[in-house]
């Protein structure tokens, strides 16, 4: 047993699952472009946290983008999601 129960073989049987999952952060599109820019805007830290509790998943993301440009900036966040 591990910590609050957890049995080494439980353990081991989540690895998979979690090491075959795959996710995409989204992108940050800047009003005045059809795509993203990196040289507008980029993806300079992503904070990903999971719970797990009796089987639910709760997923907490945090993305702080950076403005390389001189003016305000706005854009549209688009999720590309979860995937398997």
């Amino acid at each position: 047993m591990i910590g609050g129960g957890l049995s080494v073989l439980g353990l081991a049987m989540l690895v998979p699952a979690f090491h075959t999952a795959k996710a995409d952060s989204g992108v940050l599109i800047p009003l005045d472009k059809q795509a993203p820019d990196a040289k507008v805007l980029s993806l300079t830290e992503m904070q990903v946290d999971i719970h797990i509790d009796n089987g639910d998943a709760r997923v907490w993301i945090r993305q702080i983008f950076t403005n390389h440009t001189g003016k305000l900036q706005e854009g549209n966040y688009v999720s590309a999601g979860f995937r398997d």
